[in-house]
């Protein structure tokens, strides 16, 4: 029931971070797509079809607070959620770095994915500047989360300073080597 309710709350503050905030952290045309960053961790949190459902309502989500056609984000949030737990199922670990690849690689699907879908819902040619800005933000997600991930982890952990006067000498005394 705890991580029911810690993804809800997830959700509700990627949306809320999406609308109010992303404009304002925007880095030369690219801004950091934060439902993209909370589907990763909705599949790391429920690794089974859970995680689905709740990248289905983080979809829901976002296709109520755009302006685009309704449910073409469900659909593919579910898409990118289904790639993103054949993905997460080979690892057992996640690191700063591999959940850091996954974002970059959920965020580049949905947003080139989705740009391509609605283009060509209103019969637009196919443009590569979809992938390319889906590339941008997804670059710009895994950047943020990446280094945010790090620093936790050297707060968590401390600086550990290589300790130079404990050296193991090498020697050739084959006494040592017997009980």
């Amino acid at each position: 029931m705890g991580r029911h309710l810690l993804a809800a709350g997830l959700i509700y503050l990627s949306l809320a971070l999406q609308s109010s905030l992303a404009g304002e952290l925007s880095l030369s045309h690219s801004q950091p797509w934060f439902p993209g960053i909370m589907l990763v961790f909705c599949v790391r949190l429920h690794p089974g079809s859970a995680g689905l459902m709740w990248g289905a309502l983080l979809g829901l989500g976002v296709d109520c607070f755009s302006n685009e056609r309704m449910g073409v984000q469900v659909i593919l949030v579910t898409l990118v959620g289904l790639m993103l737990r054949s993905c997460a199922r080979e690892g057992a670990t996640f690191g700063s770095l591999r959940t850091g690849a996954l974002i970059f690689l959920a965020t580049l699907c949905w947003k080139g994915l989705s740009a391509t879908t609605l283009g060509l819902l209103e019969n637009q040619s196919f443009r590569s500047e979809w992938w390319l800005a889906g590339c941008k933000d997804g670059v710009y997600s895994a950047t943020l989360v990446t280094s945010v991930l790090l620093f936790m982890n050297l707060l968590k952990n401390g600086i550990k300073r290589r300790d130079e006067t404990r050296r193991t000498v090498l020697t050739n005394q084959w006494s040592m080597l017997s009980p």
